[in-house]
């Protein structure tokens, strides 16, 4: 939950669109409003900080006329949501109106279809377009959905924990270091025809905390585009909220604005943020040598030494991301299970420790790193302990990784964190 130190803080024809189908993994599609600022995106109900939602939808798919959907009539209608054809025939489909219906009403409301003698019921949670239900879809109501549509694509259909800002009251403005990088913001509208309006602008983090079938991700089949030139940042082209509704970012600038007002000519806009997957595997590459991190010679015993070579996409160069608290993090090695560690005997006076491998939790190690983005979707990895930083000395496949103190400057004390193919 934001706190003060945390912030500052689909007309009257048929549809003809690009839509959101097939979801990967189950999905309750259950919710409940807390008191806050902001909505957490995840599937499952959220222990803090308001609605549950998923962004498992896996890419776009066209809607039309024969679809069964038009905006001119409510969802609980006949003739708004039809129960004899189009999406809820399908499996994908239902899917799709899940998600049209999660971002449309509250967590109070639903909507209950009966196809081929089964009952479908599908939960309100958002309340982005609680109007919906029983009436028209207007702009307003067209471009909350969308943005909200948009906001849960995962083109893998893997479900990754979200949280969302925007100007909507259902949404309110709010920053948590729970989920501290500024992926992006989506706005447009694919309720129109000829053709849909899918956008998208980077965020400042967008190529930090990259997670599977999300923006800086390598994405397939993304349904959306970014209409700016550049870098196509949102900061840079967007309107941004003010003060106070503003944080200090991942790179350490103050006023960021929680989120944007206005992207284009588009005022409906759904930012997001996110975090490090605790479920998937990461390679760690160095900026100097372009090598990755690597538990030499694929060895398992405790204290064995960690080095550079190219990547592999094997066991011993990938690592899982354990969140301990704010930026602060711990490396798991998927070949052992052990820590990416510094003996404990480490004093900060060490010029050069090696980095090793230790069981989590043992005494004999130093397990804990802050990992401070630096510019470019780089990273520098500190002990908290000791404040040495994973480092490198030379371009050479199988040179060690050692601890250079946190003064020391230079792309080889800087990593990417990237998800591992």
């Amino acid at each position: 939950m934001p706190t003060s130190t945390q912030s500052k803080s689909l007309t009257a024809v048929a549809i003809g669109c690009a839509l959101l189908t097939a979801c990967q993994g189950a999905d309750t599609n259950t919710g409940d409003v807390i008191d806050d600022d902001a909505l957490l995106a995840t599937n499952g109900l959220a222990t803090v900080n308001g609605l549950s939602a998923s962004n498992g939808l896996s890419a776009f798919n066209g809607l039309a006329t024969a679809n069964g959907l038009a905006t001119v009539n409510g969802l609980a209608t006949v003739n708004g949501l039809s129960a004899s054809n189009g999406l809820i025939t399908t499996a994908g489909g239902r899917k799709t109106i899940e998600y049209l219906v999660r971002c449309a009403l509250p967590n109070t409301r639903k909507i209950t279809k009966v196809y081929s003698g089964v009952t479908y019921t599908f939960n309100g949670s958002m309340g982005l377009a609680p109007e919906w239900e029983t009436s028209a879809c207007g702009v307003a109501c067209q471009e909350w959905v969308s943005a909200c549509m948009m906001a849960h694509i995962n083109t893998k259909g893997q479900q990754i924990p979200l949280w969302m800002v925007g100007s909507h009251p259902a949404l309110g403005w709010g920053y948590t270091s729970d989920y501290p990088y500024q992926e992006g913001s989506f706005f447009g509208n694919i309720f129109t025809a000829n053709p849909p309006v899918a956008n998208y602008c980077n965020g400042s983090d967008f190529n930090s905390g990259m997670v599977p079938g999300r923006l800086g991700a390598t994405q397939v089949g993304s349904p959306y585009k970014n209409p700016f030139a550049g870098s196509g940042l949102c900061r840079d082209n967007c309107v941004g909220v003010t003060s106070p509704n503003t944080h200090w970012d991942a790179t350490g600038n103050a006023d960021v604005p929680d989120g944007f007002t206005r992207c284009g000519t588009r005022t409906r806009v759904i930012t997001v943020y996110r975090e490090f997957d605790a479920v998937t595997d990461y390679k760690l590459c160095n900026r100097q040598s372009g090598l990755c991190l690597d538990v030499a010679g694929s060895a398992t015993i405790e204290g064995a030494a960690f080095d550079q070579i190219a990547y592999v996409s094997l066991p011993r160069d990938k690592f899982r991301i354990l969140k301990n608290g704010p930026f602060n993090y711990s490396f798991k090695a998927q070949s052992t299970g052990k820590l990416v560690s510094l003996a404990s005997s480490t004093l900060w006076e060490t010029v050069l420790p090696p980095v090793k491998q230790f069981t989590a939790a043992s005494t004999a190690a130093f397990q804990n790193w802050f990992a401070s983005p630096t510019s470019g979707g780089y990273f520098t990895i500190c002990s908290d302990e000791t404040f040495h930083c994973l480092s490198v000395g030379s371009n050479t496949s199988g040179a060690l990784v050692q601890g250079r103190p946190s003064t020391t400057t230079g792309p080889g004390m800087e990593w990417t964190i990237s998800v591992a193919d």
